[in-house]
């Protein structure tokens, strides 16, 4: 858990097709981009041709987060494969939480 939100992914993969789809939600945030990483890994380790990454449940992702999902995306592209990332949630960051907090006049 991360913060108030649970950080939850489900990785369902059809051996047949070779796809697979990651389904990721909560807070992407802080040390969470870890266990994207290792997520993402475990698609390519099966050996899916394509990934689709589905952030459509995404409350917030860091920019560690994005560049997890951009290094994979083209380390999967470099070996004749796909990922997807679909869904995409707002980008979140420490600076954007302050200033929705100042317009909603929240205590910081």
């Amino acid at each position: 858990m991360i913060g108030d939100d649970p950080v939850y992914s489900q990785l369902l993969v059809t051996f047949g097709q070779r796809q697979a789809v990651l389904s990721v939600g909560g807070e992407i945030v802080a040390e969470a981009h870890v266990e994207l990483a290792r997520r993402l890994e475990d698609a390519v380790a099966v050996g899916c041709m394509r990934l689709e990454v589905d952030l459509a449940d995404v409350t917030g992702i860091d920019d560690a987060s994005l560049r997890e999902l951009a290094f994979m995306k083209m380390r999967m592209e470099q070996s004749g494969r796909t990922l997807v990332v679909r869904g995409t949630p707002p980008l979140r960051t420490a600076t954007t939480r302050a200033r929705s907090r100042e317009r909603s006049g929240a205590p910081s």
